[in-house]
């Protein structure tokens, strides 16, 4: 009786623990999930705001926010049941993930292809991070809420630096070009314009199709803070004086016709709501003068006897970026010249009359092509498809309104982004491309159009071994990118003294990070050109012998960074210079003409063999070389090519 007894009150006492610790796990995981949701939340703010994250150091905030976020995913994968939302969109983007990764592992320069695939691994990390744990209105409320605010601050900041042609970023200072235009906390106010347009998307979404649940006061005054936080926002878009930023916003704002019946009252609303925005960004077009005079500048040509001529016909020689750039892809049609390498290949391409270098084409949609070839380009387009089929999906049905809300304002924002994309780089701007992959993950969080379907359990299986796969990334980030984001802080700490002419401190600095990571490749274009300029200034006759061996060191590193990446016309003409100094004539005249192969219409290496050959007493084939440089077809303006070309055809006795 009594062991009966005690296995009668054991089976009680069993429901009762397993209640407690059932209610112990889901207070974990609640923790958790908040601790994600914040964590994404800072993400937004330390992709933005340190310059965007142009450069892997400046994103350090942001890969250590995804370290972060990580672990906390890794928790709560093993901590118990989690849930994922069915999307059309994962296969194409884990295809395009599987690609990236083989392109890098055959791209014909390392460096710039890892940079790339860095990013887009971080992108795809944060994409599944989102569509994977963010199924809550609540959840997705606090990140909207997080950007709004952040869009805020920058929109604010930059009509402040628009007002006071302020020439810095905090306490970076602003390229001259851009002062008097609103770049917030951008280098480029076209980037500013970029966040600003899939910003606002996300805020007309809101605006327009959201029904709060709270009461009419709050309800409305959310409606107010949104209203004053777009208006702010176009206000700003406007004021980076961006054109393209101003034509993606109307051309985003347009989608909202599509949503509804058009003899509905839903659809005089929307009418109403792309009128008043088009009114205000045309009342600020006539009431601040800058805004006026960027677009006369645009549409008038003072050169040409009509009204409406355009001022220049290159769009800033984004004419040129293209027609190199169609060249490019088909001459790499399927595979591409490689992730990240555009600008080493663009040279043998320079079209006649434009002799600028680019990081970037000015148009991502045909970068994607050049850089990943069709392959590349049909698995985004594929995804982008898969999001525009989901989205009108959620649209068009009738899920809660913060669903609908979230998933028009998203096709506003990713559309609005495109368009800009056509002329512009957003999508190399760490920072806009992470808010455009959270914009896609967003709306992969909401499943499919029925609630039914909304969430599904994960198997352990794959619960486990998705588990697995976050912790090799974190091994990955601390074993690759790490040293990676380390050794790009020595080098920069490194140019900066080089820069300020502390030369034996930028040596340091450069060894150090070549300790770090020996594959990043500018950084021994640095070294020798650091080394040169040392070679250069040791001037006295008795130090011919130091000033050879700093020169010999010169043609070390500038090898050093040909071997690594042999596309870089600029290294090579360095090189050729480098060899001058160490008097090995032979060898420096080769070099030109290898970079010349590479870059066949570059004036600048004209104008360098031809001071090289006047130093070295060739008089025709200087003239030579300086006549080719001032060639008029190159448009290439050099007073230097002139005086010289003077100098030997009429040598003075």
């Amino acid at each position: 009786m009594l062991q009966i007894s005690g296995v009668a009150g054991e089976q009680r006492a069993n429901p009762e623990q397993s209640q407690k610790k059932g209610r112990s796990a889901g207070r974990m995981k609640r923790y958790l999930s908040s601790a994600m949701v914040y964590t994404m939340a800072l993400c937004f703010f330390a992709a933005v705001l340190p310059l965007a994250s142009v450069t892997l150091d400046f994103a350090s905030g942001l890969y250590a926010g995804a370290f972060l976020l990580a672990v906390l995913w890794v928790a709560k994968l093993v901590s118990g049941k989690v849930y994922w939302s069915k999307s059309p969109m994962h296969f194409p983007v884990i295809g395009f993930l599987i690609y990236a990764f083989v392109r890098y592992v055959t791209s014909p320069v390392e460096y710039e292809a890892r940079l790339e695939l860095f990013q887009i691994i971080l992108l795809g990390f944060f994409y599944f991070a989102i569509a994977s744990n963010f199924h809550r209105s609540k959840d997705r409320n606090v990140l909207l809420w997080a950007l709004f605010s952040l869009a805020l601050f920058e929109a604010t900041y930059g009509l402040w630096q628009f007002a006071t042609h302020s020439p810095s970023i905090f306490f970076w200072s602003r390229p001259e070009k851009y002062f008097g235009r609103a770049g917030g906390t951008y280098v480029c106010p076209n980037h500013l314009a970029g966040f600003l347009e899939m910003v606002i998307g996300l805020i007309i979404g809101r605006l327009v199709f959201h029904r709060s649940s709270d009461s009419i006061n709050r309800s409305a005054l959310e409606k107010v803070i949104l209203g004053y936080i777009g208006v702010v926002s176009i206000a700003a878009l406007m004021c980076t004086l961006s054109r393209a930023g101003w034509i993606s916003v109307i051309a985003g704002l347009l989608t909202l016709l599509i949503w509804g019946d058009w003899k509905s009252r839903g659809f005089l609303i929307r009418l109403g709501v792309v009128a008043g925005c088009v009114v205000i960004l045309t009342s600020l077009t006539f009431a601040i003068g800058p805004i006026r005079k960027r677009i006369e500048e645009t549409v008038h040509n003072p050169h040409v006897d009509q009204r409406f001529a355009l001022n220049d016909r290159t769009f800033g020689g984004r004419t040129y970026y293209t027609k190199a750039t169609f060249q490019m892809v088909q001459d790499h049609p399927l595979l591409g010249t490689g992730p990240g390498t555009w600008e080493f290949f663009y040279p043998k391409y320079r079209p006649y009359r434009f002799q600028t270098y680019s990081e970037y084409p000015h148009n991502d949609i045909l970068n994607l092509c050049s850089d990943y070839g069709l392959v590349g380009f049909a698995l985004v387009a594929t995804a982008l498809f898969l999001f525009y089929w989901q989205a009108v999906k959620i649209g068009f049905s009738r899920v809660r309104s913060e669903q609908r809300s979230l998933a028009i304002g998203a096709v506003v924002s990713v559309t609005a982004l495109l368009v800009h994309s056509w002329t512009d780089f957003n999508l190399h701007i760490p920072a806009n491309s992470f808010l455009f992959a959270c914009i896609l993950g967003l709306t992969a969080a909401l499943g499919e159009a029925s609630d039914k379907n909304l969430r599904r359990e994960m198997h352990p299986f794959f619960r486990y071994g998705l588990a697995a796969v976050v912790v090799a990334l974190c091994a990955c980030a601390c074993l690759w990118a790490l040293p990676a984001i380390r050794a790009r802080f020595a080098f920069e700490e490194g140019t900066r003294a080089k820069d300020f002419l502390q030369w034996e401190e930028a040596v340091e600095l450069y060894d150090h990070a070549a300790a770090i990571d020996p594959q990043l490749t500018p950084l021994y274009e640095k070294m020798g050109e650091l080394y040169r300029v040392m070679s250069e200034w040791r001037l006295g006759p008795e130090k011919v012998e130091e000033r050879k061996a700093l020169a010999a060191k010169s043609v070390e590193a500038f090898r050093k960074s040909l071997a690594q990446n042999p596309q870089q016309p600029r290294v090579l003409v360095a090189l050729a210079g480098a060899y001058d100094l160490t008097g090995n004539k032979e060898e420096a005249e080769k070099t030109y003409l290898q970079a010349l192969q590479m870059d066949p219409r570059g004036a600048r290496i004209f104008l360098a063999m031809g001071a090289f050959y006047q130093r070295n007493n060739e008089g025709a084939k200087a003239l030579e070389a300086f006549k080719k440089a001032a060639d008029e077809r190159w448009g290439y303006e050099d007073p230097v090519s002139a005086l010289n070309i003077e100098d030997l055809s009429d040598p003075k006795p």
